[in-house]
């Protein structure tokens, strides 16, 4: 990896690729997510991270241990100069919201957010100690990260016409945006 500047990043420039498709392919709700983006590039453009080689959508299952070796399969969004944090949130997110058995698809994935990473999850606090000083990322900046993140979940299922995947995370967007003070007080169980 490497520890460079929020906006010298590859990151940076994927993102605003990001943004750019994003307009055209939902413009209803393209206001939400032009609003998280410039409040997170806004709070992180002057830091430097590190930045690596990420899958993005890192789930469980794609992992698999051979004795004491362990293999990940399923590299098909995975990406050089991105955040390495978002396979963190991908893992801790995936986890959480198949917790939820009921509610709709959006329900499930808002609750997953917000049980993952908005209340006193102690495995999610232990290991988001341990990783954002591994990560070089402090914990409001993890927070601007994370919607970052969700962004780009957002890009992947747009960029495939996966229309479900990508209303979840609409609408949870849209949420967060109408309570966001709620969000940030609550942000790993102790706020921002």
């Amino acid at each position: 990896g490497s520890n460079v500047p929020f906006r010298e990043s590859r990151y940076y420039s994927y993102l605003m690729r990001e943004i750019s498709l994003l307009k055209g392919k939902v413009p209803e709700n393209f206001e939400t997510v032009s609003y998280f983006c410039e409040k997170a590039v806004k709070n992180l453009e002057s830091k430097r991270f590190l930045f690596s080689l990420v899958m993005r959508e890192f789930l469980f299952f794609q992992s698999l241990h051979r004795g004491e070796h362990l293999f990940v399969v399923d590299w098909e969004y995975a990406e050089h100069g991105f955040p390495p944090i978002f396979d963190f949130y991908s893992l801790m997110l995936n986890e959480a919201a198949e917790r939820h058995r009921k509610g709709t698809y959006n329900e499930k994935y808002l609750r997953g957010i917000q049980d993952a990473f908005f209340s006193r999850n102690k495995r999610v606090a232990a290991y988001s100690e341990e990783l954002f000083g591994l990560y070089k990322v402090d914990t409001y900046s993890a927070y601007w990260f994370f919607w970052l993140f969700v962004i780009d979940q957002l890009y992947i299922h747009a960029e495939t016409d996966h229309y479900l995947s990508m209303k979840r995370a609409l609408s949870s967007l849209n949420e967060v945006k109408s309570n966001e003070s709620f969000y940030r007080r609550n942000w790993l169980g102790s706020g921002v």
